[in-house]
Formats: structure tokens, C-alpha cells, sequence
């Protein structure tokens, strides 16, 4: 994710994941961007869809940790 303020972890950029989990740290206040939680839960099932997909070659190249 893009950081408009700070620095987050690195390159202006904050926010992992691992396997099935996002961490981040987000200063948002759920009334004031009413469309969040629905994006959020949205991405959620894209990332299902893709990683319910066969592989070709059969690996679980979507489980890595990357900076997002």
C-alpha cells in the first residue's frame, strides 16, 4: 500500500502479507471512507478465487511475504 504520509516500511510503502494475512497498520476512521470495508472483503475474494485456481506446474507460488 502507499503511504501518503511517512515513510511506512521502506520506498514509501507499508503493509505485509503471509499466507492468508494482511497485517498493516492504518489510521482510518470507518465513517469518514464508507467504502472500505466492502473493498476489503472484495480483495479477500479475488485473492480466494486465484488461489482456488489449479497452478500450472502445481505449486503455491501465492503463498510468499511481499511488502504491498
Amino acid at each position: 500500500m502507499k503511504v501518503e504520509s511517512g515513510v511506512g516500511v521502506g520506498g514509501g510503502r507499508d503493509g505485509f502479507t503471509l499466507a492468508n494475512t494482511l497485517a498493516c497498520y492504518l489510521h482510518v476512521h470507518a465513517d469518514g471512507v464508507g467504502e472500505w470495508a466492502s473493498s476489503l472483503v472484495s480483495k479477500a475474494a479475488e485473492h480466494k478465487a486465484r488461489r482456488d485456481k489449479p497452478s500450472i506446474g502445481g505449486g503455491d507460488s501465492w503463498i510468499e511475504s511481499k511488502v504491498i
